[in-house]
């Protein structure tokens, strides 16, 4: 129930974030305020912290990048659905990794029951336990590795918040100092 429960929101979540249009509205002031800026490809006065992405060709407020799973950048308008999409990801990769090492346990430590279970005729196919414990297994693995991966991207972007930065904010900042590295 709890894992469908954050299906349902990792769903809500991605709608959102992904139907959000981040583009910058206040391009659209006539006159533009002294602290616009201009951007030459979307010929229109910008705020100063947008960023045009070539992707989407469209000015984003505050650019944080542009994410190929939801076809959408990510910026100052969505960015909070964006990490909560990452953080219930996260969430119901952890819950069914609990939930399948539950399995396994069961069925490593109840034989005689897992076995009954197994041969009666609750399956349309059949299954013995040997090839549930190595399915359940394979699950598991399959599991951490993609909890590690969104896991990462989790917080890195906690780290991101803490420093107040974008993503694009750090590439640039990365790129800054590969190059000035190779310079001395």
């Amino acid at each position: 129930m709890v894992i469908a429960g954050v299906a349902v929101a990792v769903v809500g979540a991605f709608m959102k974030a992904a139907g959000q249009n981040p583009v910058d509205d206040r391009r659209k002031q006539v006159p533009p305020p002294a602290h616009m800026l201009f951007c030459n490809l979307c010929c229109c006065n910008v705020a100063k912290g947008s960023k045009h992405c070539r992707t989407c060709d469209k000015c984003i407020l505050h650019f944080d990048h542009h994410c190929k799973w939801l076809n959408n950048c990510v910026g100052s308008k969505n960015y909070h659905s964006f990490f909560l999409l990452v953080s219930t990801i996260l969430f119901q990769v952890f819950a069914q990794m609990v939930a399948g090492s539950y399995l396994l346990w069961w069925a490593v430590s109840n034989k005689d029951k897992a076995d009954a279970l197994f041969s009666s005729d609750r399956f349309l196919t059949s299954l013995d336990r040997t090839h549930f414990i190595a399915a359940i297994s394979v699950y598991l693995v399959a599991g951490a590795a993609l909890c590690y991966l969104v896991g990462e991207l989790f917080f890195f972007h906690i780290i991101l918040i803490n420093r107040g930065i974008t993503t694009y904010d750090y590439i640039l900042g990365e790129r800054h100092r590969a190059n000035k590295a190779t310079d001395t």
